[in-house]
């Protein structure tokens, strides 16, 4: 009888051709129709079977409908039916990977954890079983335990370049760039064709800032996977790395092209128009990017760049701000400082100063907002002498453009003789009196 046949053993019989339709009842049948993708055939027979026999369904047979259930993304019925087999089964490692795995896909990985810990303490070695709890414990933030395994079978299993891979995952999570670089460059060693290995790899070289290495990986999978976003994508951010803006951009492009509709994307493409001063292209992309990621800082900040190159001060003003109620850690001294240049320009000057001023204290550039500091103090204060001691720092700070230094050192000559006239006037006026 068929039925006594584990379903996916006769799954593989039907599909070589060695057991024909028919050839022992109608139950054949539902197996082909598996092997077939038809799962919804096989779902309304067996449900029906069930039905209409008072006898219930074989164990075999429940197994073959938890699977169907599966395909069909009918996650709760595969997971009430396949459990009551695993209870019957406790033993078939078949059946618990399959329960493990509807779990898993279901988002209840505490469960699908409890299955797989139930497998492994049965054979400890199993590649199938030791493999999905590295990954259950990877998805379940417990990236020491994952690691812990995936270490062990690649100590088991030395020839699976699947395992290199997540031993380098989970050493990423675990801030160990070198090692996840070792790991990745095995499996590549071990699968030459493995796009997740290259991709991997060049990540980890682009984090390191070994552009050079990180671009041959990336092109040289690329020439093997040519219609793979992320390596487009990739390539992009180490072309954008390398000041290759032009050819960033294309690729970026192609990504697009490709199916890459991210927020991430339209963002790293906006930086890269935006450093080409093709102004209008950046502020599309930004706009683009936002409207897919609303709390995305660093896309608001560009914005706010873009309005302002537009002279646009209000809108700059307004996208800074939203940036920085964002919060954006490593950009808050420069997203102070140019809310506050566009409050000067905008004639707020206490604004303006008290935003310089946090500007300096979250780390901005000191001799650039020394710089605008003394420009602002300049056009906006009779009293020279504030904005004589700011030129100053500003130079001796550093860090400014060579026209901002010439003018910067203009000025001081200029305003040194002014401060000069003045204490002279205030000293005679103090006589007088």
């Amino acid at each position: 009888m068929l039925t006594k046949v584990h379903p996916w053993v006769a799954l593989g019989l039907v599909c070589l051709g060695l057991i024909p339709t028919g050839a022992t009842g109608q139950s054949v049948d539902v197996y082909q129709l598996y092997a077939l993708g038809r799962v919804d055939s096989v779902i309304h027979l067996l449900e029906q079977k069930s039905r209409a026999d008072t006898a219930p369904l074989a164990a075999e047979q429940r197994l073959l409908l938890g699977l169907a259930y599966a395909r069909n993304n009918e996650l709760g019925k595969a997971a009430h039916v396949l459990g009551k087999v695993w209870g019957e089964l406790p033993g078939d490692r078949s059946v618990g990977l399959a329960l493990a795995e509807v779990y898993e896909r279901a988002g209840r990985l505490p469960l699908a954890l409890r299955v797989l810990w139930r497998l492994e303490e049965e054979d400890s070695t199993a590649f199938p079983v030791l493999s999905r709890l590295g990954v259950v414990n990877f998805k379940l933030g417990d990236v020491a335990s994952a690691w812990r395994i995936f270490d062990k079978l690649g100590r088991l299993y030395p020839r699976r370049a699947g395992v290199q891979i997540w031993r380098a995952r989970c050493a990423l999570k675990m801030d160990s760039v070198e090692t996840a670089c070792e790991a990745y460059r095995r499996a590549v060693q071990l699968d030459s064709l493995n796009t997740a290995a290259w991709l991997g790899l060049a990540r980890v070289l682009l984090a390191q800032d070994s552009l050079k290495a990180a671009s041959w990986a990336a092109e040289r999978e690329l020439k093997i996977s040519p219609r793979h976003p992320q390596l487009h994508r990739l390539n992009a951010e180490i072309l954008q790395g390398l000041k290759q803006f032009e050819k960033a951009v294309v690729e970026f492009l192609e990504a697009q092209a490709l199916g890459d509709h991210s927020a991430e994307l339209f963002q790293k493409l906006g930086n890269c128009y935006y450093a080409l001063g093709k102004f209008d292209k950046a502020k599309e992309a930004f706009s683009r990017s936002v409207a897919l990621k609303p709390e995305n800082p660093v896309s608001a900040y560009g914005l706010g760049l873009c309005y302002k190159r537009e002279d646009s001060l209000a809108q700059a003003a307004g996208w800074f701000r939203t940036a920085l109620e964002l919060s954006l850690p490593d950009y808050l001294g420069e997203l102070y400082f140019q809310l506050g240049d566009c409050s000067a320009q905008l004639g707020d000057v206490r604004g303006a100063v008290a935003l310089f001023r946090k500007a300096l204290e979250y780390g901005a550039s000191r001799g650039v907002v020394y710089y605008a500091l003394a420009t602002t103090y300049d056009r906006s204060y009779r009293d020279k002498r504030p904005a004589l001691r700011a030129f100053e720092k500003a130079l001796r700070y550093g860090g400014l453009s060579p026209e901002a230094v010439r003018y910067a050192r203009e000025r001081v000559e200029r305003l040194r003789e002014l401060v000069h006239f003045q204490q002279g006037r205030s000293r005679k006026s103090a006589g007088g009196s």
